[in-house]
């Protein structure tokens, strides 16, 4: 009977893997009819997980710290959404953002049924493949906007459309490169050069500097601290993917090509601007805004969805929005610096846990998976500087499997661990 009842929840985070390039491309203001049907599925059906895992099932699934204090986030998080509502805010706009964000919580029954080795496999699998459709998404709306007329820079950096699920094509480029690192069937060697080479293009069309940044520190780091022998194959695979990135560009893109080749020099010059980009300047206003609007509520925050104004220098005007270019004073507009801290702590968990993994295990394989949940979390912890995204849909999918991850590799070397104190007792 459990075994029927593990089948059927791997069927439903299957499905919920397949689904996701849908979940993760839509979305905007207001409360749409697609809105509902994932609010009913994904959102639904993992409450419900949740409840009859503790109350019914009575099965124990705080195994450290940190899951407990992930449940307590959200489950005072959910009366922060009705403080939002006391601050002005709608109190569909405060639940939704906080239903948005418990997506995390998919890490519980990711964790709990996908221990074994081969439903790990079978699940990157199913979820490189929603990441690949997501990328050939990212690449169509890229090509319809520069068909419809979006023929230069400034035109192609205000797309919001554009910019979306970055941390999951650096996370995949990263983690697929390292797995090209491991003896692999050529099927499989073929299958993460495409996931790389697609992830790329659609990563360099968000033209998001901070996940260029991010993805090629980070690709460096692999460089400085892996062996010599992987240090040469992961080159040789670079050298492969940019090479495949430059003929897919020129067969498919021609001379739309170049406008992304434009906005990109144009991208990496205002970076070298240093403290004269006038995108900085536009950051550093808000976040002395945010700031002291922290200070006004700091404990229980401003509320879910709750906007503020800042003097915006790009537009030369005064701009009302939700949004806040840093997840960590993301978390403290929105929650307090006491339930903030307690998110925060979450993921610095997560992150020296996934070090520590990588320090003990020998199984290879186990290894490179510590150090993918390890790049996933470096990606998350790097970008929440510059961007919201510990709060967006990318962004708490990328925490829910990262965060998985790194207790399926701790539990297998538990396993290790009482497996060989059987044999030595025995």
């Amino acid at each position: 009977m459990q075994q029927n009842s593990n089948k059927f929840q791997r069927i439903w985070i299957y499905t919920v893997l397949l689904t996701s390039p849908i979940y993760l491309r839509s979305g905007g203001e207001g409360v749409e009819a697609l809105d509902l049907v994932f609010a009913g599925f994904y959102y639904g059906s993992l409450y419900f997980w949740i409840f009859w895992s503790i109350f019914v099932s009575k099965k124990n699934i705080f195994r450290n710290a940190a899951d407990f204090f992930l449940i307590i986030f959200f489950f005072f998080g959910l009366f922060l959404a009705f403080n939002s509502y006391l601050n002005g805010v709608h109190l569909v706009d405060s639940l939704r953002e906080f239903v948005l964000i418990s997506f995390v919580l998919y890490y519980f029954p990711i964790r709990e049924n996908f221990a074994e080795k081969k439903h790990l496999i079978f699940f990157s699998i199913i979820f490189s493949i929603a990441i690949f459709l997501n990328s050939l998404g990212q690449m169509y709306d890229y090509y319809k906007g520069i068909s419809s007329g979006l023929q230069y820079a400034y035109q192609l950096l205000s797309s919001t459309k554009i910019r979306i699920n970055q941390t999951l094509f650096s996370f995949v480029i990263l983690s697929s490169s390292l797995f090209m690192l491991i003896k692999q069937k050529m099927i499989t060697r073929i299958w993460l050069v495409i996931l790389i080479i697609s992830s790329t293009i659609a990563l360099v069309t968000t033209f998001s500097r901070t996940f260029w940044l991010i993805t090629l520190v980070i690709f460096g780091i692999y460089l400085l601290v892996l062996p010599l022998k992987y240090k040469i194959r992961l080159v040789l695979s670079g050298l492969i993917v940019l090479g495949s990135i430059f003929v897919v560009s020129q067969l498919f893109f021609k001379e739309r090509a170049d406008v992304a080749i434009q906005v990109i020099e144009n991208r990496f010059l205002s970076t070298s601007k240093g403290a004269k980009d006038l995108s900085l300047i536009a950051r550093l206003n808000e976040y002395e805004t945010v700031i002291s609007k922290i200070k006004e509520y700091p404990i229980q925050g401003n509320g879910f969805f709750k906007q503020f104004r800042f003097y915006d220098v790009l537009e030369q005007e005064t701009s009302t929005t939700t949004t806040i270019h840093n997840g960590y004073l993301f978390l403290f507009y929105r929650v307090g610096l006491p339930m903030g801290s307690i998110f925060i702590f979450c993921v610095f968990y997560f992150f020296v846990k996934s070090l520590k993994n990588i320090y003990l295990i020998d199984d290879l394989f186990y290894k490179f998976l510590s150090i993918s949940s390890m790049t996933g979390l470096i990606v998350m912890i790097i970008s929440g500087f510059t961007s919201s995204q510990f709060l967006y849909r990318d962004g708490t999918f990328l925490f829910a499997v990262s965060f998985a991850l790194v207790e399926i590799t701790y539990k297998h070397l538990l396993d290790i661990r009482n497996n060989n104190l059987i044999l030595q007792n025995g």
